[in-house]
């Protein structure tokens, strides 16, 4: 069309987006409320699986649901009666299952995927792809045993006696080895193109039954939803055309919605697995959830605690927490200061304390100044993630 058509359909969707944002309530939340007004998003992730993290300990609570891979196309959904415990003998990242009835971990580089069975460790979960069962070794792959394995639950980081951090829940979408898989529940808008007026016009992907699988084999790939129900892997030129709302593949038009990046190394083997989250609409009366997600969640990492005077660099929104025993009878303290002592918080220790504990609130990219004089054990030293912090 002409630039002044171009103008004119400008103004239009600027005047009815301006219309949507003036009439939001507390039912913009309800995506079926939105579903001409956004496009390529999630919509819905299912919340169903439930990691707690405390004192080392990863717990699997209660009501949680897990998927069980049985035979081809067969998926057992198990609902988790009680409470499940595990912790850890691994100095590194790993991969969490259920396992013969109990919650189990494997390191991340002993995890594997497709059609032929691996042989690079002693001790492997492989997620066969031909029989669609995850199955477990312990003598290099000789042998291999099903034992009711789930896919995995989630991505921890372990010390040698601990759980040190939960990293990656995976709700909705996961992955193993070269697989990418989406649980039941996930819903998403597909961009389709404008109505006459400019509108958008989408495609409500179909609710998963049942999970779905794909293998990644390039380095760099982009997980889409099909408007069918599908999973695919996409290159990585897939990406969205806003002003016709379509998306493409390498120039190609296609009916899927981007929900995942991943990378890969040489091996095919996924190192790096970023899921899109779900669209949420807040408006002015939702100051329950906004405050919400500034207060601490069950993410954190484990600081070294540097030499008295020195600086971190806050990572993401949250909190840092320091505690200090007291070696002495003397009076000692323990400081935290943000960025040229914005906020300074510290708390002292006598004679008659055995330890001193301080939290602060701080912003990604915040300059942490860490001072103490407490010549005792290091009780804590952690960074806890917000619930909004990526």
């Amino acid at each position: 069309g002409t630039l002044s058509d171009q103008t004119d359909l400008q103004n239009a969707l600027n005047a009815k987006a301006n219309v949507d944002m003036d009439n939001l309530t507390d039912t913009g939340k309800n995506i079926a409320n939105w579903s001409s007004n956004v496009s390529n998003c999630i919509t819905n992730v299912p919340q169903d699986i439930k990691l707690e993290l405390y004192d080392g300990i990863l717990t699997l609570k209660a009501g949680s649901k897990v998927y069980v891979p049985n035979g081809a196309g067969v998926f057992d959904i198990v609902t988790i009666a009680n409470d499940l415990t595990a912790t850890s003998t691994s100095n590194e990242q790993n991969l969490v299952f259920l396992f013969n009835g109990g919650l189990g971990s494997m390191p991340f580089k002993q995890c594997f995927s497709g059609s032929s069975a691996p042989s690079a460790y002693q001790y492997m979960f492989w997620y066969d792809t031909t029989n669609n069962l995850v199955k477990f070794t312990n003598d290099t792959g000789s042998t291999w045993t099903a034992n009711s394995s789930s896919l995995p639950l989630g991505l921890v980081t372990a010390s040698s006696s601990a759980i040190t951090s939960i990293d990656q829940v995976f709700n909705g979408f996961g992955y193993i080895g070269s697989t990418v898989f989406a649980l039941p529940g996930v819903k998403g808008l597909i961009p389709n193109g404008r109505n006459a007026d400019g509108t958008l016009k989408n495609i409500i992907t179909n609710d998963f039954t049942t999970v779905k699988t794909v293998q990644v084999n390039t380095s760099t790939a982009k997980i889409g939803m099909y408007s069918g129900g599908g999973l695919g892997s996409q290159t990585k030129n897939f990406g969205l055309n806003e002003p016709e709302n379509y998306n493409y593949d390498s120039g190609i038009l296609t009916n899927a919605l981007e929900v995942a990046k991943v990378i890969v190394d040489s091996n095919a083997k996924i190192t790096t697995f970023t899921p899109k989250t779900s669209f949420h609409s807040v408006d002015y009366n939702d100051s329950e959830y906004i405050a919400h997600q500034a207060m601490p969640s069950d993410r954190y990492i484990d600081l070294t605690l540097p030499a008295s005077g020195s600086t971190i660099t806050a990572l993401a929104d949250g909190y840092i927490v320091f505690g200090k025993q007291n070696g002495t009878t003397a009076a000692r303290f323990v400081q935290l200061s943000n960025n040229s002592n914005r906020l300074v918080v510290n708390t002292m220790v006598s004679y008659s304390s055995n330890s001193a504990y301080v939290t602060m609130p701080v912003k990604k990219g915040d300059i942490i100044t860490v001072v103490y004089d407490c010549a005792g054990t290091t009780q804590r030293f952690r960074f806890v993630y917000a619930n909004g912090a990526q």
